[in-house]
């Protein structure tokens, strides 16, 4: 990463889209992998996204998300019992579970809709 950092030093990390252009040298092709293997990993197994109710893309594409939540759900519960004043007075509840995840949803055309 050394060679994309030099080029976009006060961010860290240099676009991906830096790294495309790169393609001419192998040590830029091999920076650009080096880092994308270690990003998309870590982007879907581990990274909570808010869109999708702070879940991580995988949990909700191998439908763990209602497990999730269940477990949110009562850990917020037992907070609220604990001590509901902190919550004035309200239980409150994990962000709304995700149905999907997509990156680029299908678009919605009669040849979609039909079985």
């Amino acid at each position: 990463m050394q060679a994309l950092n030099q080029l976009a030093p006060e961010v860290g990390l240099a676009p991906a889209c830096a790294a495309l252009n790169l393609n001419r040298s192998s040590v830029y092709r091999e920076d650009a992998r080096s880092h994308c293997q270690c990003f998309f990993p870590w982007y879907n197994q581990s990274h909570c996204h808010s869109g999708i109710g702070y879940m991580t893309p995988a949990t909700v594409h191998f439908d763990q998300a209602a497990t999730v939540y269940q477990a949110r759900a009562k850990t917020l519960e037992i907070a609220f019992l604990a001590n509901p004043k902190r919550f004035k007075g309200k239980c409150p509840l994990p962000p709304s579970l995700p149905n999907a995840v997509w990156i680029n949803p299908p678009i919605n055309t009669k040849e979609n809709l039909d079985p």
